[in-house]
């Protein structure tokens, strides 16, 4: 092993195998500056916000109705990842795509049937919307893709307007937000849910 030899570009190209400089070290310890020799990752200011996430349904109400009350979350399909490709007639033929999805468990609790339509409703509006139910939802969530609602004055997508969907933006709470950050809540709004 050529411990302690001086590397330069020369010696490498006249060693095109390598060269041994013996067994590997831990310098880790010595470069960690810390008191205690530990990397310290955690943000202050986060913790309080990451331990209420253990003990609460954030955005829940303990008085919401467990059979109506849902938390409402967005969704993207690969065929229409940005709502301008709602206005191609390749990406929007087929099955639509723009409808609710719940657990099937809150699908038989609500007693609706597999696509019937429901009123969604938050604090500032509602729309209304196909239910479809899918196990990969968990229990008390709504799902509904963002992107649609195409249906607006002064569109001028005349593809997109033949299947607009409804504008999930009507029933995102501007006063719902990260209390840490300031951004918006897009995920985890509280809304009700009725067949229509």
């Amino acid at each position: 092993a050529n411990q302690g030899l001086a590397l330069s570009l020369d010696k490498l190209k006249s060693n095109p195998s390598g060269i041994d400089l013996g067994p590997l070290k831990s310098g880790l310890s010595s470069r960690i500056c810390t008191e205690d020799k530990c990397i310290h990752v955690v943000i202050e200011s986060l913790l309080p916000e990451i331990e209420a996430l253990a003990t609460r349904e954030e955005g829940r109400d303990e008085s919401c109705d467990s059979q109506t009350e849902f938390l409402l979350i967005g969704r993207r399909h690969i065929r229409s990842n940005n709502s301008w490709l709602h206005n191609s007639q390749r990406l929007v033929k087929g099955p639509r795509r723009d409808h609710a999805l719940l657990n099937p468990n809150d699908i038989d609790s609500l007693g609706m049937a597999e696509g019937e339509r429901i009123v969604v409703q938050s604090r500032v509006g509602k729309i209304e919307i196909d239910a479809f139910s899918s196990d990969e939802i968990m229990p008390g969530v709504i799902s509904i893709p963002h992107g649609w609602g195409h249906d607006r004055k002064g569109t001028n997508l005349s593809v997109a307007q033949e299947c607009a969907g409804v504008s999930v933006n009507d029933i995102v709470d501007d006063q719902y937000y990260d209390p840490l950050t300031g951004n918006a809540g897009l995920n985890g709004v509280p809304c009700s849910v009725r067949k229509l």
